[in-house]
């Protein structure tokens, strides 16, 4: 972005040493209204602190064969739609200073209230769902991390399979037109039969292979494909750091 005001969750210590450095310097008028960004720092920090002990408060292992259950899987794209609202705010308000410009202590204070809302929603949409951010962050990895990508390097061999399905059904509509005229044979069945096999593996509706997703994910996640696009937090805000818990959160407003 344009100007930068940067937030690093993990330096209250030295968001703290700043401010008697203001103090001593600038007097107490400075002092006072950087005083007042401590607090939501503080509270942030405990928010995401309190989202890493939900891993220990409900804790997860991946099931054996690696497969998503269908029920979790549902439970984790309705977390992301309760939380959806908010990364798109965030999407927003960076937008909005981003054009005005404005960089002092109260879009400071602005920006680190809405890092505290969006933290402190993704804290309660887990829990009051029934889902630790390690589980969460495992079928993310499924969904985002591996099918979705091998969706997209698949691309090429999805438009020979469509070309493949038109093909056939257009050979299939040939085969019916001859049948009507001269009556099914046994070659006009066995030709039947390949065309439909053909059709069947070529359809638009057939989950595509993806390397390391099983059978049953790939057909889960395909039919689910319209809510996996609309749901992909990362697009819309850095700060899907804080639920993948990450060490350090930088928070970035301006260039």
């Amino acid at each position: 972005m344009a100007r930068t005001s940067t937030v690093v969750v993990s330096v209250i210590l030295t968001v703290l040493l700043v401010l008697g450095l203001l103090a001593l310097v600038y007097g107490p008028g400075l002092y006072r209204e950087g005083k007042a960004l401590v607090e939501p720092i503080v509270e942030l920090s405990k928010a995401k602190d309190q989202l890493i002990a939900l891993n220990s408060e409900m804790p997860f292992e991946p099931p054996d064969d690696g497969v998503v259950a269908e029920d979790r899987f549902q439970i984790f794209l309705d977390i992301r739609r309760e939380l959806l609202p908010r990364y798109k705010a965030w999407q927003e308000l960076e937008q909005r200073l981003d054009a005005s410009g404005e960089e002092d202590w109260q879009t400071a204070k602005e920006v680190l209230a809405q890092v505290r809302e969006i933290a402190s929603a993704q804290r309660g949409a887990l829990t009051g769902h029934g889902m630790s951010p390690d589980e969460f962050n495992w079928i993310e990895d499924r969904v985002y991390g591996v099918w979705a990508k091998g969706i997209v390097a698949a691309e090429g061999d999805q438009a020979v399979a469509d070309a493949l399905h038109d093909a056939a059904r257009e050979d299939l509509a040939t085969l019916d037109d001859v049948d009507r005229r001269y009556g099914p044979s046994r070659a006009s069945h066995e030709l039947r039969r390949r065309l439909e096999t053909r059709l069947a593996a070529t359809s638009a509706d057939k989950a595509p292979s993806v390397e390391g997703i099983s059978e049953d994910d790939a057909r889960l996640f395909w039919a689910h494909r319209e809510d996996i696009n609309e749901l992909d937090l990362e697009r819309y805000s850095d700060l899907h750091d804080l639920l993948r818990e990450s060490g350090n959160v930088e928070i970035k407003v301006g260039n």
